[in-house]
């Protein structure tokens, strides 16, 4: 009788753990629909990305390969993983790897993404692409057409509350070749001292497509209503600078605050 209890408990353990599995996801198949920003759609609308070689740019001698990120969809994107293989000569594959784009593309927004290629690769294959929305992780597999979506339990938050440092205009103090250098001055409004801030500064080229994303750091804490500059050095194919986010510590509240100015939302992490 104890065994027949036993396994009965360990049966609605499973059909627990299944059921939480079902709830936080759903797979999507070719005449399904995916939970996209709280709705159920047609999968076509999940496919939010559009990737293209770019025939300006080929494997050069530094061994980078440019493909074209589009934002087609009717909403923002963030936190986006592109997960490619890289081949050899006879188009074999040499690894699997993800790059990440940290920054927010809203619809329309055109993201020229450089992928480093190894001493072995020629080119690579772009086999899939995640993304995240106000209320879910998006996997959409390039291979097989099928759509994955997940909710969010740790949603980010608006970021008003947490947008406590003021900016300058960044300035250009240096014409280069290899690239313009540009100083931004950095005030902490708050009542605070704050560390680590990194700024995140996308990178844009003449046809007005991000190229990168800069992460500048100011390696000291800024005291309440304290000021610093912070250096920018930006690729030579840039012709104009954005803030397009930033990081600091909260060493008070011993937390990670990661704005992002595009979509007004921050990411708290506790340590």
């Amino acid at each position: 009788m104890k065994n027949i209890i036993k396994v009965s408990v360990l049966i609605m353990m499973i059909l627990i753990i299944i059921g939480l599995v079902g709830c936080r996801g759903s797979k999507v198949e070719n005449n399904g629909e995916v939970l996209l920003n709280g709705s159920l759609v047609k999968k076509y609308e999940a496919k939010a990305l559009q990737i293209n070689e770019f025939d300006e740019y080929t494997r050069d001698f530094s061994g980078v390969v440019v493909n074209r990120v589009e934002n087609i969809a009717k909403f923002d994107v963030s936190n986006i993983w592109i997960v490619y293989n890289e081949l050899d000569k006879e188009g074999k594959i040499i690894s699997e790897s993800k790059m990440f784009l940290d920054m927010t593309l809203t619809p329309g927004d055109i993201f020229n993404a450089s992928f480093k290629l190894k001493e072995l690769g020629e080119n690579i294959s772009i086999t899939s692409y995640e993304y995240m929305t106000s209320e879910e992780n998006v996997t959409v597999n390039l291979k097989d057409g099928s759509v994955y979506s997940v909710n969010i339990e740790d949603r980010e938050e608006d970021s008003s509350p947490y947008e406590v440092l003021a900016f300058s205009d960044a300035k250009k103090v240096d014409d280069a070749d290899d690239g313009d250098t540009y100083i931004v001055k950095v005030k902490n409004n708050s009542s605070k001292s704050l560390g680590n801030i990194t700024l995140k500064i996308g990178e844009i080229n003449s046809r007005k497509e991000y190229i990168g994303v800069n992460h500048e750091s100011s390696y000291s804490a800024l005291k309440p209503l304290q000021e610093a500059e912070i250096t920018i050095k930006v690729s030579k194919h840039t012709e104009k600078i954005k803030l397009i986010g930033y990081v600091y510590d909260d060493i008070d509240a011993k937390s990670n605050i990661d704005i992002d100015l595009i979509s007004h939302k921050a990411q708290i992490n506790k340590y």
